[in-house]
């Protein structure tokens, strides 16, 4: 946790939804100490499949503990760590092929790996499906007792306090079985969004006032809107979002099978709410949300006082969505090679001891990060902590800022 939260920090200082330096380049062009080693995760493609292959041939062992945990401490402990390390693994291979996938969101053989463990994690989770009901017909003094007796079982407390918490939203058996299974169709809008937002979309080209032709791709779109030249901003704009207007009705349709999905597991798991059912995995009350947006619209007047302060500066009559990109003072560009803002990166995490310094360069030395844009790799950001006992990735999109 301690390391994923460090790299998180230090991505937040290097990240950004799109790149805005240029075009994106082929990946090949990249070079090796600026994407990430997933040899990490496993020295090839074939030593994955072997390890999925494991994976699944263990699965079926699962159920010889089913109608059996309440027997004894050790009958319990033996079922949960069994599961845990299923799991850990599971989470690796799914790492892998996801962020594989992601280096290029076009290729078929990663799309075809991501598909394949997600069928893993139907076929785990439905065999696993039996575990939360049974412990939840077990009395709490009954589990308090185990986990006396068995002091493996003190690593598990948490978890199992928590199903106890979640009672009123898990089903029988039989229905959590149709909840896992379920499972294997409830990421196919998200999966359908990526697929075509990042690799099939039709980005449009635009010719600038200097006689430039863009591309406004994930990384053209980020440079471009940000120019200095107002009318090449509108135009910037205008090209992309009509294009993307074009497929309203594809978007709108993925929505639309989302937030089907939601719905599903909402009513599944008798929940008020989407929101509600989002939010109790993590025990986190809806109050806490609502007054997020509470807070959010009593500090509006701050936002609209920065609004009108942009407007001023730039001398403008009317702001608009293409000036909220625009630099504010002019001839100041300021961009950081990579190397650069590594040196800003150490240095400003350098006050909060050598521990976090430490870790940051060593994720930068053994490539624990992939930097730069690429064409057809996943955009904007994100930190992955889930490859257990390895250590956690970042994705960027790196824009010289």
């Amino acid at each position: 946790m301690k390391t994923a939260l460090i790299l998180f920090m230090a991505g937040a200082l290097m990240m950004s939804e799109q790149f805005v330096s240029g075009q994106q380049k082929d990946r090949k062009d990249i070079a090796e100490k600026d994407k990430w080693n997933l040899t990490d995760l496993y020295p090839t493609d074939d030593a994955w499949k072997e390890a999925k292959e494991k994976l699944t041939a263990q699965i079926p062992s699962i159920q010889k503990y089913k109608g059996t945990l309440s027997r004894s401490a050790a009958q319990l402990f033996e079922c949960l760590d069994l599961v845990t390390n299923m799991s850990k693994e599971f989470s690796r291979m799914r790492s892998y092929a996801s962020m594989s996938s992601d280096q290029d969101t076009r290729e078929s053989k990663y799309q075809a790996m991501t598909q394949e463990i997600a069928q893993v994690g139907t076929m785990f989770g439905s065999a696993a499906s039996f575990i939360r009901p049974e412990i939840l017909k077990m009395d709490k003094s009954l589990i308090d007792g185990f986990i006396a007796k068995e002091p493996r079982l003190k690593d598990y407390a948490f978890y199992l306090n928590d199903i106890l918490r979640g009672k009123a939203h898990t089903g029988t058996e039989g229905e959590e079985k149709i909840i896992a299974n379920a499972g294997l169709m409830a990421d196919g809008a998200s999966r359908i969004y990526g697929i075509f937002s990042n690799a099939d979309f039709p980005y449009p080209e635009v010719t600038l006032s200097d006689g430039r032709s863009v591309k406004l791709d994930q990384a053209g779109f980020g440079v471009s809107r940000a120019l200095p030249n107002r009318d090449d901003r509108k135009l910037v704009f205008a090209a992309y979002m009509n294009k993307l207007n074009d497929f309203r009705r594809t978007f709108g349709t993925a929505l639309y099978s989302e937030i089907k999905t939601h719905m599903f597991y909402k009513n599944a798991r008798n929940y008020q709410s989407c929101l509600e059912a989002s939010l109790d995995p993590n025990n986190i009350p809806v109050e806490v949300y609502h007054n997020h947006i509470k807070n959010v619209n009593q500090y509006l007047p701050s936002f609209h006082r920065y609004l009108k302060l942009r407007q001023r500066m730039m001398g403008v009559d009317q702001l608009h969505y293409y000036d909220l990109y625009a630099p504010l003072v002019k001839g100041v560009d300021l961009k950081y090679t990579v190397d650069e803002s590594k040196k800003h990166i150490l240095a400003s995490l350098a006050p909060l001891g050598k521990d976090y310094v430490s870790v940051v360069q060593k994720a930068f030395d053994e490539r624990w990060i992939d930097m730069y844009p690429t064409t057809a790799k996943r955009s904007g950001a994100y930190s992955n902590g889930s490859a257990y006992d390895v250590h956690p990735y970042i994705l960027m999109n790196y824009q010289g800022q």
